[in-house]
């Protein structure tokens, strides 16, 4: 973390200086120096870097629910940012493309929020897992990557309160001309649950011939199909709506969608050799 804490100690000498001289230059030294502060912020533009990510850690206990949730709002090196709507229902996850002015805006409010002040190690210690498989509370997190060195906090940080819904806020409204986001790639896999008459189903059967590499008995969260094209939009539009059971040879099943890059926990995607499975 030390160019991270060379920027900062920047960032304080060039506010000192903005403060002392005469008060008639004070403006034009402030000007100047968040100027300069600004062009010495920068980052890696790769499309693979998670600049900023505002999500949640541990999670239900319940696979599907927890292997489909999605971060708030994820901000990429290359100005390609993802978030989901906290206003629409049933859930919408859109995407836009941010010049640098804007995501250099982003990281300044972040840092001048003090997230690297806030302590990693507050102490607390998180309620044991009684049983096997539970992964724990659920708790916020935010991770912020500046010059090659990641840097993750969660709920049980030092951070003010209302920190992390600003940041989500503030996150959530840098777009100025969202769309629907709609994975080009995801892995696909269905977990078969106790057939329910309170929530909608949809027959996999009207699906069947348009999509016979999809066996729903074989696709499982440990043998994932890579979906792309049209089952890759139909399937997020089912997975994205809610809870929906998908029927079929008279069994009950819920789909999981898996982005890489999109959800921390997502499997890389397949090597260019492997056959895409799509419409």
């Amino acid at each position: 973390m030390r160019r991270v804490l060379s920027f900062l100690l920047l960032s304080i000498m060039l506010v000192s200086a903005c403060t002392s001289g005469s008060s008639g230059s004070t403006a034009q030294n402030g000007s100047d120096a968040l100027d300069t502060l600004s062009s010495a912020l920068d980052w890696d533009h790769s499309p693979d870097t998670v600049l900023v990510r505002l999500d949640t850690g541990g999670g239900t206990g319940n696979p599907v629910d927890d292997l489909n949730t999605l971060p708030f709002c994820t901000v990429f090196g290359d100005g390609h940012i993802v978030w989901v709507d906290p206003f629409a229902d049933p859930e919408q996850v859109l995407e836009d493309r941010l010049d640098d002015q804007t995501i250099r805006r982003f990281l300044e409010y972040v840092i001048g929020s003090g997230f690297y002040s806030w302590d990693a190690e507050s102490g607390f210690v998180p309620p044991s897992q009684e049983a096997p498989g539970n992964p724990g509370p659920i708790v916020e997190r935010i991770t912020v990557t500046l010059y090659g060195e990641t840097r993750t906090l969660d709920a049980f940080s030092n951070w003010p309160p209302g920190a992390f819904a600003e940041i989500l806020d503030r996150c959530q409204h840098l777009s100025n001309s969202p769309v629907l986001f709609v994975p080009r790639g995801a892995w696909l896999s269905a977990v078969p649950v106790e057939m329910r008459s309170d929530i909608p189903s949809l027959p996999w059967d009207i699906f069947a011939e348009s999509f016979p590499q999809v066996d729903l008995a074989a696709i499982t969260p440990d043998n994932p199909l890579w979906a792309t094209g049209d089952l890759a939009e139909l399937a997020w539009e089912i997975v994205r709506s809610g809870r929906m059971q998908i029927t079929y040879n008279g069994t009950a099943y819920r789909l999981i969608m898996q982005v890489p890059g999109i959800q921390p926990d997502a499997p890389p995607p397949p090597s260019e050799t492997t056959t895409d499975s799509g419409s």
